[in-house]
């Protein structure tokens, strides 16, 4: 049996990193849009896979959109799994809400309830990028009875950056941003991010992703005046006085030690926010965009995960 705490302080070299990138073999699985209306609004997505398999509900966070998870679709296809990636709340163009009192963390897990709900399954895997992970972290937390396993890349529980704020300045100034978001008056960020072509936004993604990709989220954004504003509503609704209650369901969290946004101080804390089986990946010399930069790293860590549901 893995020692899962013991990953925490070994984290993955290199070469661990080539083998599990070798687990599996890429082959050609279609990926198809879907939409679910639920809570009032509708949110559209992508689908892949047999609708017979274990769901895997698949969360994409700030800024980006589902087209990210395009290869981690297919593979779960592969392996067998009904993989559905949901562009939440904010980013679907039917689901942005003004307000963002409308984006607090109980609407935000009752989404991913509904969209399982909608698609027929009592119980589910999650995973979750950036706000992705935050969001099904909660999930995982308030209703244990329903997550078959959880696996969160770059962004953990809310425990866990809490306490880092709290004592690391280091995690301080890598959440400046998000300070931002949160005391600036409205359109303040949303029209300082967008202004000449998205410069600003543009730079969030520090060149990892591909330009044509940026180019197309950065389009998408500019589409309308509210099309940013669901997203920095997350931030604007963040409530950092109500502790977590543990995760108890089996737990991988993936952290890339170059993150600009999600320091060591707070990967090292989801560990105690973890009471069931755990996992930790530290991925030398990777940045926050764990999906798009080693997407093969990625899909072999989530089929060591699914098919083990923690029991390793």
């Amino acid at each position: 049996m893995l020692n899962r705490r013991k990953l925490i302080q070994s984290g993955l070299t290199a070469g661990a990193m080539l083998s599990l990138g070798s687990r599996w073999a890429r082959g050609q699985s279609s990926v198809q849009n879907i939409t679910l209306n639920v809570n009032s609004y509708t949110f559209d997505g992508l689908t892949a896979g047999p609708k017979s398999g274990e769901l895997v509900l698949c969360n994409v966070g700030f800024p980006e959109f589902v087209e990210s998870l395009i290869p981690i679709l297919q593979a779960l296809a592969q392996m067998g799994y009904y993989a559905v990636a949901m562009n939440p709340r904010g980013y679907s163009v039917a689901a942005q809400p003004l307000d963002p009192s409308l984006y607090t963390d109980a609407y935000l897990v009752s989404d991913i309830l509904a969209f399982a709900d909608a698609l027929g399954y009592e119980q589910f895997h999650l995973l979750g990028q950036d706000w992705g992970g935050w969001t099904a972290s909660s999930v995982a937390a308030q209703y244990p009875q329903r997550v078959l396993t959880l696996t969160a890349l770059g962004t953990g529980p809310k425990n866990a950056l809490v306490s880092a704020l709290q004592t690391d300045p280091d995690q301080q100034s890598k959440s400046a941003y998000s300070m931002y978001f949160q005391n600036t008056p409205p359109r303040g960020p949303e029209d300082s991010l967008l202004a000449n072509n998205g410069a600003g936004l543009r730079m969030a993604y520090q060149g990892i992703l591909a330009e044509s990709v940026v180019d197309s989220y950065i389009a998408r954004f500019m589409q309308s005046s509210s099309m940013l504003t669901g997203p920095i509503n997350y931030y604007r609704a963040i409530n950092y006085s109500t502790p977590q209650a543990p995760i108890t369901v089996p737990t991988t969290f993936v952290w890339g030690n170059a993150d600009a946004y999600y320091g060591r101080t707070a990967a090292l804390n989801v560990a105690s926010c973890c009471t069931g089986p755990y996992q930790f990946f530290e991925l030398p010399g990777k940045s926050h965009w764990l999906a798009d930069e080693v997407p093969d790293a990625i899909i072999s860590i989530l089929q060591l995960q699914l098919s083990s549901k923690g029991q390793l």
